[in-house]
């Protein structure tokens, strides 16, 4: 593997930033962005979806420095506290943000860096929401990087939580929600002398009905979710001692997730370990029951 890259890692790159202006979306280019990162054996496949756990004290670029040093990523997305879409281009080359997981669509185990893009992006990951214009961007990015890798937008984008489900949780939004937006991108016809805010609203058209069922049936979710969590925990406190310690370092762990990624409800900590065809509202209840059956030993 050669450690830098090539003339075709910089040139795909600089498509990608060019399409992404086009948009209307500010790119900014970090310093030496044409030589950072090892040569691609291949032209990307797949980008994979971060949140940088930066605080909002950080400021609009979050963690972009230990980003840049380190070569975490290709991408980061701004915070746009401004309300101006804007994404820094870290590094042409292959970079080390996916870590260990796998396998996940073409991507082999514990090898996703030499297939996918990485986007990191500006928040915390702890229920800090997304501002419209850190939204356009991202999906923007994404579109751009799919058309530039020749690749079909709909099986581009993946989040980490799904290359890496037993250790990681970001984004906290639904992947199924984000490829949705980067297909009708794609898809929305829009004049390219359109502003940014002109455009987002026009695309937002095309998400609409679908997209206002989906934040009602998530609220919904989620509220089951508080009420679900909140009788477990309960029982779990009523626990204390009558654990055995590998049951005690067991729930130790779970509730170090919960309280790390500010879940609301252990059934969403527990959705990442979970097969992707069990329901994780399903399985809480099935776990208070577990409890409940316990305390009454």
């Amino acid at each position: 593997m050669i450690f830098m890259a090539d003339a075709g890692d910089v040139e795909r790159m600089q498509r990608i930033i060019n399409r992404t202006r086009s948009y209307g979306i500010q790119v900014v280019e970090m310093p030496n962005w044409q030589s950072r990162g090892a040569t691609w054996d291949r032209v990307p496949s797949y980008i994979i979806d971060h949140h940088d756990a930066s605080t909002i004290k950080a400021g609009e670029w979050g963690s972009l420095g230990l980003i840049v040093s380190n070569n975490l990523s290709q991408f980061q997305v701004a915070r746009c506290l401004d309300g101006v879409p804007k994404i820094a281009v870290c590094c042409a080359g292959r970079a080390g943000h996916a870590g260990l997981g796998g396998p996940l669509a073409g991507m082999p185990l514990n090898n996703a860096n030499a297939y996918a893009y990485g986007a990191e992006k500006a928040n915390n990951g702890l229920g800090e929401p997304y501002t419209d214009a850190a939204n356009y961007a991202t999906d923007g990015l994404f579109r751009a990087c799919a058309i530039e890798c020749g690749r079909d937008p709909a099986g581009f984008v993946y989040g980490h939580k799904e290359w890496a489900p037993l250790r990681k949780i970001d984004p906290v939004y639904s992947m199924q929600w984000r490829r949705g937006r980067v297909v009708a991108f794609q898809a929305t016809g829009v004049e390219d002398d359109m502003d940014w805010s002109t455009r987002y609203t026009h695309r937002r058209t095309g998400y609409t009905t679908e997209f206002e069922n989906w934040i009602g049936e998530t609220n919904v979710a989620a509220n089951a979710a508080a009420a679900i969590a909140a009788r477990v925990e309960a029982k779990l406190d009523a626990l204390a001692g009558k654990l055995s310690d590998d049951e005690s370092v067991l729930l130790a762990a779970i509730r170090a997730d919960a309280e790390e990624t500010d879940v609301r409800a252990l059934a969403e900590a527990l959705a990442p370990l979970l097969p992707s065809d069990t329901d994780p509202t399903a399985f809480a209840e099935a776990v208070a029951d577990a409890l409940a059956r316990r305390l009454a030993e």
